[in-house]
């Protein structure tokens, strides 16, 4: 997760922390201005927030860093460029009426964002019980964890023995269908 600057390498918990804080600024922003088109329904500022997707896409492409360096680098250059788009597109208009919408689509965008967020971490132990359920002792007690079990337990089904992480996923398979 490090990269180098001057033949060191850079590696920490602030380099996470700086990663994510421009993940969520460049997120938040992306959201601001896609609100804003739909609530305008402007072709052109919908446009503009998937050019804001191609040119992250380009900067992740383009960046010679890696680890949480292009990260920073990629969002970095994505908000900036949502920065500038705001500034050049949507700041012309300055009616009250604009500037209190767009004020109420960044606290919602915002809020949506945090929510997002709490959704992830409060999923991760609903995953952890899933993928725990399926795996064999061995495996659930090794450091660092392995999430998708590599060996299947073995049940009886009819006599027959069967992998318990294939009738799993055969029996969801077809309740999904049904």
């Amino acid at each position: 997760m490090g990269a180098l600057r001057g033949g060191e390498e850079i590696d920490g918990p602030n380099i996470v922390v700086i990663g994510r804080a421009v993940t969520y600024v460049a997120i938040w922003l992306w959201l601001v201005s896609v609100a804003d088109a739909i609530k305008q329904r402007s072709a052109a500022k919908f446009v503009s927030a998937l050019i804001a997707v191609a040119v992250f896409a380009l900067a992740w492409w383009l960046i010679p860093f890696d680890g949480a360096f292009r990260l920073i680098a990629a969002f970095g250059v994505a908000s900036l460029y949502l920065i500038a788009n705001y500034f050049l597109l949507v700041a012309k208009s300055r009616k009250w009426q604009d500037v209190k919408l767009r004020g109420e689509m960044r606290r919602q965008a915002w809020i949506h964002v945090v929510l997002l967020t709490g959704a992830v971490f409060f999923l991760f132990p609903f995953v952890w019980l899933l993928t725990t359920s399926v795996k064999e002792d061995v495996e659930i007690y090794r450091i660092p964890p392995v999430w998708l079990p590599t060996q299947q337990e073995l049940v009886n089904v009819d006599g027959k023995p069967r992998k318990l992480f294939t009738l799993i996923s055969r029996v969801a398979t077809s309740a999904s269908r049904s």
